[in-house]
């Protein structure tokens, strides 16, 4: 999607109509806004959010008087913002209004003909149109407010996680298999129907009810996963107050290391009882096996050893002799005779091409389990040491964070005693949380188990019973639907997964001094950063700015396939929009904006920055220059006498006002030709 042009008309400082047209050419998709402060570049970033979703961003300020004062007092009771834009060549005109005094706004979406004429799109429909564009959830993603990236979360937060899913088109993944799932369900039904059986029913019965409760569950663990965030949020913010507090510093800095040093383990530790838990399953039926699979080697070991004549020459032989019908030994060999019948007993044994074909095919099966079951206790042992020894890491942490929060509270400062008593309820609702969410998750695991098997036991009793093989076939291939979609849903999920990794990765290599990398969780979408060394390490503010920018970019250019590194052998449509983004670089260190300037112009498939003045610099007119296709400048006039205070920018050698004075207060969009 493609934003063609925006029109205010009386919404906020923009005083009756003021168009503005951004760049949609692919060689030039950047277009450059400079204003500074309280100019409206945050008035039009929200202009647009509002016209496609009703809302303002958090940020905005005074949301409720969007009707502009002049505009009022000339007896002028609405204001509207249209946005044109294209879609896969097509063009839509979507205007909303508000009305003062109302309590709604006025929404309208028309669609252009072949001949240029609006038609209009049903009033019912229009929502759901605009939403297939750009999900109202998903907003915010693509009209940023730079301000507001502190918020931005990479911790694991759940509301993170879906909306990164649903840019890139998983939701409509999981809602086909959900789709494919409920109608393999009823097929199930109708089978246990017609057939009367009472274990079938039985077994229907057990797993509604299961799979209502896990339904439950799963709601459960997204509720205590936002929770666990939200706490975990609250807490670095608690954490970095008390920081600020000298006497606090040297102790606090020590308990934060320690916690992510105990954060590490446990996760080390959840890792390796995961893998001990799915070795232990998966082998110890091998090893309970043990004895029979030896019994079944010696075997296999005498039936070769019976084998008196080496194959191929033995059959050979046999039957040269036989044919004709004369021993090497020179003793006749009849048709019937017993010596042709001595010598068939001897084929047998001789004939063992076939026979060793299979005994080796066989033995190939069976000697991984001979193996594994042979290692199965020694394994088990690493394993389980392993474990202890990040139980032991664990305690270590622990102990080390009690002793701080000890050192802590005998600091005598209200301030520190108050933030420390936060921190104590924040890590409470966080330990209580997770233990909630470990409780909830083992419960699901062990119910899935127990449906895996209810299915399966359905299944062999369905296929005993032949009278509702038709249902059976159908049924069948919505089985084979559902499996090769969920293959191709892992498919496509691992290989974003791997390109965000890649990406993120090579923007922290190419823009931070040290050598960092990038992975992000494939259960959470928490996006951690590793040394050299594989440690995981911690971020300074301004590192963890540049992360957050290099998440941003990586995700909108992976779905616009603009990236350079990796690319997606997409199944799902993702969400291909401009990326139009308000103070870009008002929380990030000057070091590394040449750096995000650079990716994000790369990436986006259309790039809309707005920066204040003394933001604009030639750096940034360089990277920028060939990729820019419109720029402008948004001029503050202010009412009354002209005050000697000038506010200018200066781009291609020209210097240009940034404000003016006039008769009333307004913004006004000035186009700049750049070359």
């Amino acid at each position: 999607m493609f934003i063609n042009s925006v029109t205010l008309e009386n919404f906020r400082l923009f005083h009756d109509k003021h168009e503005i047209q951004f760049s949609a050419n692919a060689a030039k998709p950047v277009t450059i806004i400079i204003a500074e402060n309280g100019a409206g570049k945050t008035t039009l970033l929200n202009a647009v959010h509002w016209a496609f979703t009703g809302e303002f961003t958090k940020q905005f300020q005074n949301s409720g008087s969007v009707i502009n004062k002049y505009a009022l007092d000339e007896g002028k009771k609405s204001c509207s913002v249209e946005v044109e834009f294209s879609n896969e060549k097509k063009r839509y005109l979507l205007r909303r209004t508000f009305t003062h005094g109302s309590r709604d706004t006025d929404l309208t979406l028309h669609e252009y003909d072949s001949a240029g004429a609006l038609e209009p799109i049903k009033s019912e429909l229009v929502k759901i149109v605009i939403e297939q564009f750009i999900p109202k959830r998903l907003a915010s993603w693509f009209f940023f407010d730079g301000e507001a990236i502190g918020q931005l979360h990479l911790n694991g937060d759940p509301k993170f996680r879906d909306e990164i899913r649903q840019t890139f088109g998983f939701s409509g993944l999981e809602r086909l298999i959900k789709t494919l799932t409920d109608i393999d369900k009823d097929y199930r039904r109708e089978e246990n129907r017609l057939l009367e059986n009472d274990e079938l029913t039985d077994i229907e019965n057990k797993l509604e009810k299961l799979e209502r409760e896990q339904e439950d569950r799963q709601r459960q663990i997204v509720n205590l996963t936002q929770t666990i965030s939200d706490a975990d949020n609250k807490k670095s913010e608690l954490s970095s107050r008390l920081s600020g507090y000298a006497q606090a510093e040297p102790i606090q800095a020590k308990r934060e290391r320690a916690e992510r040093m105990l954060k590490e383990a446990k996760i080390k530790r959840d890792q390796k009882q995961r893998l001990r838990n799915d070795y232990f399953t998966n082998v110890v039926p091998k090893t309970l096996l043990k004895d029979e699979i030896n019994s079944l080697v010696n075997e296999l070991n005498q039936k070769e050893e019976d084998q008196s004549l080496p194959e191929p020459f033995g059959t050979k032989l046999i039957e040269q002799i036989k044919y004709l019908q004369k021993c090497i030994c020179g003793t006749r060999v009849s048709p019937g005779s017993k010596e042709e019948q001595c010598l068939d007993q001897m084929m047998e044994k001789a004939a063992s091409g076939q026979l060793i074909q299979k005994i080796f095919s066989f033995r190939s099966e069976i000697g991984s389990y001979q193996k594994e079951a042979a290692e199965f206790s020694s394994r088990m042992d690493v394993l389980t040491s392993e474990i202890i020894d990040c139980e032991n890491n664990i305690a270590t942490q622990e102990q080390i964070i009690n002793q701080a929060n000890l050192d802590l509270s005998n600091i005598r400062n209200e301030e520190v005693i108050a933030i420390r008593k936060e921190l104590a309820q924040a890590e409470d609702k966080i330990r209580d949380a997770e233990g909630e969410r470990g409780y909830a998750r083992s419960n699901f695991d062990a119910a899935r188990l127990n449906i895996a098997n209810l299915k399966a036991r359905q299944d062999v009793i369905l296929s005993q019973l032949k009278r509702t093989s038709h249902i059976s076939k159908e049924r069948g291939k919505v089985a084979k639907l559902i499996n090769f979609v969920s293959d191709e849903f892992k498919r496509q999920e691992q290989e974003v997964l791997n390109a965000l990794n890649s990406e993120i990765s090579g923007v922290l290599l190419a823009y931070l001094t040290k050598n960092f990398t990038a992975q992000v969780d494939a259960n959470t979408y928490a996006v951690k950063v590793f040394d050299i060394d594989g440690r995981l390490v911690p971020l300074s503010t301004g590192e963890s700015n540049l992360l957050k920018f290099a998440v941003i970019a990586a995700i909108v250019g992976m779905a616009a396939n603009r990236t350079k590194l990796t690319s997606v052998n997409w199944i799902s449509e993702p969400i291909i929009a401009p990326l139009m983004f308000d103070a870009p670089f008002s929380v990030v260190d000057s070091e590394y904006r040449s750096g995000i300037t650079q990716n994000l112009s790369e990436l986006a498939s259309q790039l809309i920055m707005m920066f204040d003045g003394d933001k604009w610099n030639d750096e940034l007119a360089t990277i920028l220059r060939s990729k820019i296709g419109k720029m402008y400048v948004l001029v503050s006039k202010a009412a009354g006498l002209e005050k000697s205070i000038k506010k200018t920018v200066e781009i291609d050698g020209e210097v240009l006002s940034l404000n003016e004075y006039g008769e009333r207060d307004e913004t006004v969009i000035k186009e700049v030709h750049y070359d």
